[in-house]
């Protein structure tokens, strides 16, 4: 017994091999049934059977047929007129053309966005094209089961609250009041894990994540947006979690008030790899994935944690318009460091060349490795009219690494180790952090290189941090590390070289932003000091550790 597309269904006889005896048997198939992998979103209408048996073969029609069973007997059942499943609603204040309702595959149509009166049509989330999300008259082809949600507005509505527990469905307006799904004028405090169903921008008044996890449902290639008109909170013990490794789609998070995270509440995003081949400095300018806020405060022991793209090494990159406030036990981490083991830079998917050896060596990005020595130290850039030097990075034992990027605009992240087998040591990521008033760090920053793990596998480079800012303040116990990886095998592992930090105050233009990007210079606005504890060249001489990592070999 056998059907013809594969599907989910209830054939008696089931689908496999049977032993029978000889004579007519009686076999049933449902009139409708769902392919394989579908969730009940593709369905094909039965055609009927068809038999061969040891002497004869034959077609039957309908969802009950009488077989003659003699010697070797096969059954295939038959469908067509595959059809998927359209899911069209409004997400509130206005109406859809089309409802839920089944298509025939290729079907061609158009769904049509009426707001109520007062009213306004934002957009379309779902499965839509990005140059159609916006278009009121939505062109449909039926080529796989489709769900779009048209959204809504009403300018000057009575600002709602909303407790969300995660239960329900955030596109359906029947688990919010049965109005509309949050809009721009309402509140949403989240209080359970909750998955965004549908890759899509979605946009509340402001929002407090007080428990649980809030994450996208995200396919490889879409972008996703969480736009909080107001004030974002995250508090307590929650998280909200936007993309995810190894997607081109970009995910971002934009805050037009304060963005605050209090407790051990978390912000986790995921740049995504871009669809270039090549990115060049503008793709790094964009980079993945972007924070914007008018101010962002980390409280108590708050993270923000940014992972840069493993294979194109695009940063999540920040930009708040006014202040930054890291408080002592908060920290920014694009790092493999171990208490953030999962924030890396580029992974072993990095092009060759670009900070590490082909023979399989330690990462390099500010600084070299040495052959089964200690990895060099990388650079540290500090406002400075008078820049006296070249900055290539130091120049390992074994003349073999690379570094790569600019020292006074290190918006790369690291490199890894090489050898693509476990244990090898990820880069360090990338923090690209551009604020229009003060950055005041209590707490930390870090973009460690990975270490080894394996004998034979090397460490990873430190990464890159890249601040920008009106007004610079660091606390006595703030850090920024940038440190290579550790070498923690003895004598075929290597250590990683250190990363790269930059500190521009004074509010840099953006001619001058976009000229470093592009050249790694610009007027009135180069620096570097290649001794970290030089009090004279870096106004804080125990801030910044972009040091080499330790070779087991050499370690006391």
């Amino acid at each position: 017994m056998t059907a013809k597309p594969y599907r989910i269904g209830t054939a008696n006889p089931s689908l496999a091999t049977h032993i029978m005896p000889e004579g007519n048997i009686v076999c049933t198939e449902d009139e409708i049934v769902f392919t394989e992998g579908s969730n009940g979103k593709t369905r094909l209408h039965l055609m009927g059977a068809v038999w061969t048996n040891a002497v004869a073969n034959g077609f039957l029609e309908g969802t009950s047929v009488t077989v003659p069973v003699i010697g070797e007997t096969t059954l295939v059942w038959l469908y067509n007129n595959l059809e998927h499943k359209l899911e069209a609603t409004s997400g509130g204040y206005g109406e859809v053309s089309a409802a839920n309702e089944w298509q025939k595959e290729f079907q061609s149509m158009t769904l049509v966005a009426t707001p109520d009166e007062g009213c306004t049509f934002v957009r379309w989330v779902g499965d839509v094209a990005p140059s159609d999300k916006y278009n009121p008259r939505l062109p449909v082809t039926m080529d796989a089961p489709k769900r779009v949600v048209a959204i809504f507005d009403k300018p000057g509505a009575t600002p709602r609250n909303f407790t969300f527990d995660g239960s329900g469905d955030w596109f359906d307006r029947g688990t919010w009041d049965g109005v509309a799904i949050p809009t721009t004028n309402d509140t949403v405090t989240v209080t359970g894990d909750a998955t965004l169903p549908l890759a899509a921008e979605v946009d509340v008044g402001n929002l407090v994540v007080s428990a649980g996890t809030l994450s996208f449902d995200l396919a490889r290639d879409a972008d996703a947006k969480l736009a909080v008109a107001g004030d974002l909170t995250v508090a307590n013990d929650a998280k909200i979690s936007l993309g995810a490794l190894k997607r081109t789609g970009r995910a971002d998070l934009a805050v037009g008030g304060a963005l605050t995270l209090n407790g051990t509440g978390t912000i986790e995003v995921f740049a995504g790899e871009g669809t270039e081949a090549t990115p060049d400095w503008r793709a790094f300018k964009r980079g993945g994935a972007a924070v914007s806020a008018g101010e962002l405060v980390l409280n108590d022991t708050s993270k923000l944690l940014v992972h840069a793209a493993k294979a194109s090494g695009l940063p999540v990159v920040c930009n708040v318009a006014s202040d930054v406030t890291v408080a002592e036990g908060a920290r920014i981490a694009g790092s493999n460091y171990v208490e953030d083991r999962n924030c890396y830079g580029w992974g072993w998917e990095a092009p060759k060349g670009l900070g590490y050896d082909s023979a399989g060596k330690g990462g390099a990005y500010g600084g070299n490795f040495r052959s089964r020595a200690d990895g060099d130290a990388g650079w540290l850039s500090w406002n400075d009219p008078n820049p006296a030097r070249s900055l290539d990075g130091g120049n390992g034992g074994s003349g073999n690494a690379k570094t790569y990027g600019w020292a006074y605009a290190p918006f790369y992240p690291g490199s890894p180790g090489t050898y693509r087998s476990n244990g090898f040591g990820q880069g360090g990521g990338a923090v690209r952090l551009a604020a229009g008033g003060k950055v005041t760090l209590n707490g930390k920053i870090y973009v460690t290189g990975g270490h080894n793990e394996n004998t034979g596998n090397h460490a990873g480079s430190g990464g890159g941090v890249w601040i920008t800012c009106a007004e610079f303040a660091p606390g006595e116990k703030a850090v920024i590390h940038a440190r290579g990886g550790r070498s923690n095998q003895h004598g075929s592992a290597y250590a990683g070289g250190g990363g790269r930090v930059a500190i521009m105050t004074g509010s840099p233009s953006a001619e001058q932003i976009d000229a470093l990007y592009e050249t790694g210079t610009c007027d009135d606005l180069l620096v570097v000091a290649e001794d970290m504890n030089d009090a004279v060249a870096s106004p804080w001489p125990n801030l910044v550790n972009v040091k080499g990592g330790v070779n087991a070999d050499n370690a006391a």
